[in-house]
């Protein structure tokens, strides 16, 4: 019995120095990616969402500091390399600040990223959408002179939801914007009754169903979750 437990241990090592002792790697493995830098001065730079339409098509958006100025970066991967770009802020501001957070595409030629842009006294909300050739500013007219949109989601070809939040007057308040397929508008959302300030951060949709995430404060120093649904 013990000559025949040798044997067997025998075998086993002599199979393992024949394949090198090295087992078989994964086939599903994740890799560093080399990520290019927009063309020109570029001090730093960072991505901040990622949306993939087709098996061999994604698009990612960001921001990046040139030296003087922070603004958004979007790149695109056509199943290979991937390859970035500027974005714009719109024009006339004296102190371009500007950033993507989110983008989804319901389409192969179709995809939108939001954030918002800043002036010397103000935020607003920011939209571009992508034809499948570039990348242009979105009007949007959401009140007040603080918005910011942080995800989106687009259930069918033909509807998007972004949210975020606003401050009309005293204290933050959640924001959603809706694509219909043609136009872009704000939707009236509830905040929790007694809330100092409410955010939305986080969404999901379906073609039927939307949930957006964030949080509320009942007291200045005391936040809690917040979900809020679209049916």
């Amino acid at each position: 019995m013990r000559r025949i437990l040798v044997v067997v241990m025998l075998l086993a090592l002599a199979g393992v120095v024949a394949g090198g002792g090295a087992q078989a790697a994964p086939s599903n493995a994740w890799s560093v990616v080399a990520t290019p830098s927009r063309p020109g001065p570029v001090v730093s730079s960072g991505l901040r969402s990622v949306a993939c339409p087709t098996a061999t098509r994604c698009v990612t958006v960001g921001q990046y500091d040139d030296g003087a100025n922070f603004l958004p970066i979007v790149g695109h991967s056509t199943g290979g390399a991937w390859s970035m770009a500027s974005a714009s802020v719109p024009p006339g501001r004296k102190f371009p600040f500007g950033k993507l957070v989110g983008v989804a595409c319901p389409t192969s030629t179709l995809c939108f990223g939001v954030g918002d842009y800043e002036s010397a006294t103000a935020t607003f909300a920011l939209i571009e959408r992508w034809n499948g050739a570039n990348w242009a500013i979105v009007p949007t007219s959401v009140p007040g002179t603080m918005s910011l949109l942080s995800a989106i989601s687009c259930p069918t070809s033909t509807s998007c939801f972004a949210v975020g939040y606003r401050k009309p007057g005293n204290g933050h308040r959640t924001l959603v914007e809706h694509w219909d397929g043609s136009t872009w508008s704000s939707v009236g959302t509830p905040n929790p009754k007694g809330s100092l300030g409410s955010y939305l951060y986080g969404l999901g949709c379906r073609p039927t169903i939307c949930f957006a995430v964030g949080h509320w404060y009942h007291t200045p120093t005391v936040a809690q979750g917040l979900i809020e649904r679209y049916a």
